[in-house]
């Protein structure tokens, strides 16, 4: 209806990043567990948890902002909000992988 891209995780990340640099917005959930190798380990509410440190260069191939969006529903009023904080994309510019999955757990808590 209003012309979205769904991408499976199968299908790997570059049918994603195609579809970013054609104009789409793509919705990344960074808090995914691909194993040890894959991930960055940070601290997210209060644990210890698996984090994918590719925010930073998704940024740069895909030519993008990182924003920050928080989809809330109330459930009494069957209404969705969607709260858009400002980009990342100062922030996490230069930064390691590590201190980006920590800025972005840190964005999410």
């Amino acid at each position: 209806k209003f012309g979205g891209r769904l991408h499976a995780r199968e299908d790997g990340i570059k049918p994603f990043i195609q579809s970013v640099r054609q104009g789409y917005w793509g919705y990344y959930l960074p808090d995914q567990d691909h194993g040890p190798e894959y991930s960055e380990f940070a601290d997210f509410f209060a644990t210890y948890k698996a984090t994918l440190p590719i925010i930073g260069r998704l940024m740069n191939i895909s030519q993008a902002m990182i924003i920050p969006l928080f989809p809330v529903y109330d459930e009494k009023k069957h209404f969705l909000t969607i709260e858009v904080r400002p980009p990342m994309d100062a922030c996490i510019a230069s930064a390691d992988n590590n201190m980006i999955a920590r800025q972005m757990n840190k964005t999410v808590e």
